[in-house]
């Protein structure tokens, strides 16, 4: 894609350390990203500018870290491109701006059928954001999931009985994590969250509860299923089997 400007012509990228030309200005931006993306909306940067409530006279140095953020997006949008890659796409935002750039770029992506790919070290930042999540690990993707189905189908247990047991009482249940601390233990459980309740039911537990997880906590307990282990050296827990 590198030496193919038709195909560049299709991508527009906003990278975590932002450029912009010297002593420039967000119009001054906007005539070279309309001489590099024939689909340039003038109208779409005017109404944005508007909307963000940035003048775009202003000279780009003058602008904060979250207005730099926010002059980058703005000219992304008004790109008008099939495809917006993003590298820390929130950072230096603060809430209502971050709110406001994930909403325009919900109705970019609704409105035009686009496609944006997003990078963050913020999982919770993703959460609500992307349809699809994958996980990027020493330069190759190690996991990819839907986000919907990854919330729905691995969550936490946390069960007593009276008597003494071990995880294999859980038979034909996959367990990815089996933490017992006297009679209650607490498990991660990969599957149908109705039938493993059910299951575990059966058994006549004395405590029964079904806990949702938080998005990074699924994907920690998905990458050490895979044999990946995020343990800081010397760190000490409890037991996850």
């Amino acid at each position: 894609m590198f030496d193919n400007p038709a195909v560049k012509a299709h991508c527009v990228f906003v990278p975590d350390e932002l450029y912009f030309l010297p002593q420039s200005n967000m119009l001054r931006m906007a005539k070279l990203y309309e001489s590099m993306y024939p689909q340039f909306s003038n109208e779409r940067f005017t109404e944005l500018t508007a909307t963000f409530k940035l003048d775009p006279a202003r000279p780009l140095n003058t602008f904060s870290k979250g207005m730099r953020r926010q002059a980058a997006t703005i000219l992304a949008l008004s790109a008008m491109t099939d495809y917006i890659f993003f590298d820390e796409t929130f950072d230096g935002l603060d809430p209502v701006m971050r709110n406001l750039v994930k909403h325009t770029l919900y109705d970019d992506v609704l409105d035009r059928g686009c496609t944006a790919v997003i990078t963050s070290h913020s999982l919770r930042e993703l959460e609500d954001t992307c349809d699809q999540l994958a996980l990027l690990y020493r330069g190759g993707i190690v996991f990819e999931s839907d986000v919907q189905n990854l919330k729905t189908s691995l969550f936490k247990v946390q069960v007593a009985f009276s008597d003494e047991y071990d995880k294999s009482r859980f038979e034909g249940t996959e367990i990815l994590s089996f933490n017992k601390q006297g009679s209650v233990s607490n498990m991660i459980i990969r599957g149908d969250r109705a039938e493993s309740k059910e299951r575990i039911s059966k058994l006549n537990p004395l405590l029964l509860e079904i806990l949702p997880l938080t998005l990074e906590e699924v994907f920690l307990y998905e990458m050490e299923a895979l044999g990946y282990s995020f343990e800081e050296p010397g760190a000490k827990g409890g037991e996850r089997k």
